[in-house]
């Protein structure tokens, strides 16, 4: 791979030497590959295989470089916030015959959505602006931390409208900024349990989501990745049925197997080169990948 240097020593003089630079030094590149970049000049050309990431927050691997980027936009979100308060909602394992029912109920019940209602209603938020993280007791039962934009929250109105559970509520000093709640909760997605997941939920077809969040928190939980989903060239609606026939454990045993061909291409404008080499500045450079197809296995 050839790069171009921002230093004194090897930035060429002017734009006609930065072109014959480029054209000498990057052999990857095709004809054709130099004219989808007209007025612009390659500034490097390679092809890499890339392995697919199954992408699930269940995956020791995915979870950390997903759960990272996550808590850092949190972060910066509960920067926002007037207030913050965390609710630590548990279930009651008397009422229930297994982790998964407990799981089912609250889902099918809206119970965190209805929660919110009743909060709003009592007048007790800033803003209807709530991030939530599922997390596993031993055994394998669950339970839920609920980060919410409020000074105060009256136990009892919690209490009664979660009815399945024991609910514990963080002192006014429980976080000294938006960072450190932000990490706090997050800490939950970017590493497994020290026992692992729950049979229950690495041996389940349907999706058991690890967090959730208000609609206002605008959260982009899970980034573009290069090779991630669509490297068959199926339809959206074939991938989807073949996923839902697998479990989760199914989906993170094949973490890394697949791999995808990418064509990774640095390029600059040549206007902006001109002006920068004039001025004496580095350039702005842009990077642009192609999609090759599937590569070996990784």
């Amino acid at each position: 791979m050839h790069t171009i240097e921002d230093d004194d020593k090897s930035r060429p003089s002017s734009l006609e030497l930065l072109k014959d630079d480029c054209n000498n030094d990057n052999q990857p590149a095709s004809n054709s590959q130099h004219n989808k970049h007209k007025n612009q000049i390659v500034l490097s050309d390679e092809i890499r295989e890339v392995p697919c990431s199954c992408r699930s927050w269940y995956c020791k691997w995915c979870m950390g470089w997903m759960g990272r980027k996550l808590r850092d936009r949190v972060c910066e979100l509960f920067g926002t916030f007037k207030g913050l308060r965390m609710l630590s909602l548990t279930v009651d394992r008397e009422r229930f015959n297994c982790p998964e029912a407990a799981y089912l109920e609250v889902g099918q019940r809206r119970k965190l959505g209805v929660l919110m209602q009743h909060l709003r209603r009592a007048k007790l938020l800033h803003s209807p602006r709530y991030f939530y993280v599922l997390e596993f007791q031993k055994a394998g039962w669950p339970h839920w931390h609920l980060v919410v934009d409020a000074d105060f929250i009256d136990h009892s109105i919690v209490d009664r409208n979660w009815g399945i559970g024991f609910v514990w509520i963080s002192r006014g000093e429980q976080f000294e900024n938006g960072v450190h709640a932000g990490r706090y909760v997050s800490k939950y997605l970017t590493k497994a349990p020290r026992v692992g997941f729950p049979t229950w939920v690495l041996q389940s077809h349907r999706q058991i989501r690890r967090f959730g969040a208000s609609r206002g928190m605008r959260l982009d939980p899970r980034p573009e990745r290069f090779g991630e989903r669509k490297t068959s060239g199926q339809p959206d609606e074939v991938l989807a049925q073949q996923r839902s026939r697998r479990t989760i454990e199914e989906r993170v045993a094949n973490c890394g197997v697949d791999s995808v061909l990418l064509r990774v291409t640095k390029v600059v404008d040549e206007a902006e080169a001109d002006q920068a080499l004039r001025e004496g500045r580095p350039w702005k450079e842009r990077t642009v990948v192609e999609h090759l197809g599937k590569g070996g296995q990784a």
